[in-house]
C-alpha cells in the first residue's frame, strides 16, 4: 500500500496531533461518505482535542485538502518518469510508461476514498478543487 507523509519529521504532541488527524480522516472516508464526516468524529478517532484541531484546521475540508496535495504530489512521483523532459535524468520509454501507471494505479487504489470524497465535491469545497 502506498503511503502518505502525514506531515514535516518535526517531534513533538502538536505534529502528532496534525498526524493523528490526517489519518484519522483517511481511515474514516474509507466508510464514510465526506458530507457524512463531521468534525466531531475525526476528533473521535485521532483522539485529539477540538482546540487541537482548529490550530491545524478550520473545517472538515481542511484535512481532506492536506490528503488530496498529498496523493498528488506522489502521483506525479510517480508519473515524473515519462513526463520528464529531454535532458533530465528518468528513464524513458515503454518501461517509464509502465512503471508510471502501476504506480499510479497502486496510488489511486490505495486512496481512492479520498479522491472520491474530492471528485463528488470539487464543485460545492473549493480546498476539494485545487492541491495546495
Amino acid at each position: 500500500m502506498a503511503t502518505l507523509s502525514y506531515g514535516s519529521a518535526r517531534r513533538g504532541n502538536d505534529w502528532d496531533a496534525r498526524r493523528a488527524i490526517l489519518q484519522a480522516t483517511e481511515i474514516l472516508l474509507q466508510h464514510t461518505p465526506l458530507a457524512e464526516l463531521s468534525v466531531a468524529s475525526i476528533l473521535s478517532e485521532a483522539g485529539v482535542a477540538r482546540t487541537t484541531f482548529y490550530v491545524y484546521f478550520t473545517s472538515k475540508y481542511g484535512p481532506v485538502a492536506v490528503l488530496l496535495e498529498g496523493v498528488m504530489n506522489q502521483i506525479y512521483d510517480v508519473v515524473g518518469a515519462f513526463t520528464a523532459r529531454p535532458g533530465e535524468e528518468q528513464c524513458s520509454g515503454q518501461p517509464a510508461l509502465e512503471k508510471g501507471l502501476a504506480g499510479a494505479v497502486e496510488l489511486f487504489r490505495d486512496h481512492r476514498m479520498v479522491l472520491r470524497a474530492c471528485v463528488a465535491h470539487w464543485h460545492e469545497v473549493p480546498s476539494c478543487g485545487r492541491c495546495g
